[in-house]
């Protein structure tokens, strides 16, 4: 029997659901899926179908199934993602298409608390990053972007050194060091994701902002995709509506695909990996946004490229770089971690950005 059609059939006189309900019918279904999933020995391997017939046998609710059926009929490809529990052990394999993952983080986003840190609140960032090593990196930056905290030393009581930008925030530019001025600037951006991508490539505050080496067209689709990845990284500094709205936006750039397999972040965990491809000549370069598989949050990205050699084609320049988001709050104090007591002030160097030596 051929479900798919049935219910396409049936169902041939409703308007198509939108992208939230969808996004809740996919929830739903996805949890009656865990819940009735036969024995690992006896799973079907015919997911599509089998995802369909396990969801009718169980009882969810008709509308359900034809909101989630018809969002695969125009989202496209359908990929097979198995859910990862935090210990790393897999569980029952889902069927779900790239809108649907995106409307996911979407709704999940915007459910966030809209609530905007004060000027003299501080973003700590916890990252396990790799490029020629790999180092676990904790910083504070202050939200007015005018100090930048970060431990000094290996030991539990390292102190924390602050260096202090000035007013104005003459050393650093850009959205990712000055979050009270980018919040700003992204509350009033479309939320449309044509409008919005077209917004982000014009606007020079963030026409530069992607980390990708090489020469990549700001203009070409990967250049559009690191750009959005950047900001999503951003994740204690844009409005929840407008993150919600640049995941909405990925489906709309030329090439931006769902790998339809986990890919593992810097840190070793599986996730869901969203994948871009630029070739220009020799040089070929690939980015990967890296999602939690439950929350559908940013939990890191990736960058690989590669530059053939012009008189051995299998020979070149590799290069890597990747990073895993361990942690992210606002905090009150610079060396304070999330929950944690506030640092003794004999732990907290301060000095000016210059080098100059400690400020009096």
């Amino acid at each position: 029997m051929d479900e798919l059609t049935k219910l396409r059939d049936f169902r041939a006189d409703t308007a198509a659901p939108d992208a939230e309900w969808v996004a809740v019918g996919a929830r739903h279904l996805i949890s009656q899926i865990r819940d009735t999933a036969p024995p690992a020995g006896r799973r079907n391997s015919g997911v599509g179908v089998g995802v369909l017939r396990m969801a009718v046998a169980t009882g969810v609710r008709r509308a359900c199934v034809a909101g989630l059926t018809a969002g695969a009929v125009t989202a496209g490809v359908l990929v097979a993602l198995p859910m990862v529990d935090p210990g790393g052990q897999s569980e029952p394999t889902s069927t779900v298409s790239f809108a649907q993952v995106l409307d996911a983080a979407a709704t999940h986003a915007a459910a966030k608390s809209g609530t905007e840190p004060s000027a003299h609140q501080w973003l700590y960032t916890r990252e396990y990053l790799c490029a020629t090593t790999c180092t676990t990196n904790e910083d504070w930056l202050r939200y007015d972007g005018n100090q930048l905290a970060f431990l000094t030393g290996k030991a539990k009581d390292a102190q924390v050194l602050v260096n202090d930008y000035g007013p104005g925030g003459r050393f650093v530019r850009g959205p990712n060091g000055r979050p009270q001025e980018t919040r700003a600037r992204l509350a009033k951006l479309p939320r449309e994701p044509h409008a919005l991508l077209k917004a982000l490539r014009d606007d020079p505050y963030f026409a530069s902002f992607y980390t990708k080496l090489g020469t990549i067209p700001a203009s070409s689709p990967i250049a559009a995709f690191d750009r959005v990845v950047a900001l999503l990284s951003l994740s204690e500094t844009a409005p929840p509506d407008l993150t919600a709205a640049l995941y909405r936006s990925l489906a709309h750039i030329p090439g931006v695909h769902l790998l339809t397999k986990p890919m593992k972040d810097a840190a070793g965990r599986p996730g869901i990996a969203v994948e871009a491809t630029f070739v220009q000549g020799k040089y070929t370069s690939r980015s990967y946004l890296i999602l939690d598989p439950k929350t559908y949050a940013y939990r890191g990205d990736r960058e690989d490229g590669h530059q053939s050699d012009h008189g051995a084609p299998k020979q070149g320049a590799n290069w890597s770089r990747s990073a895993a988001r361990l942690g992210s709050a606002v905090v009150n104090h610079p060396g304070q971690r999330p929950g944690g007591p506030v640092p003794p002030p004999s732990s907290i160097t301060e000095r000016d950005f210059t080098f100059k030596g400690p400020k009096n």
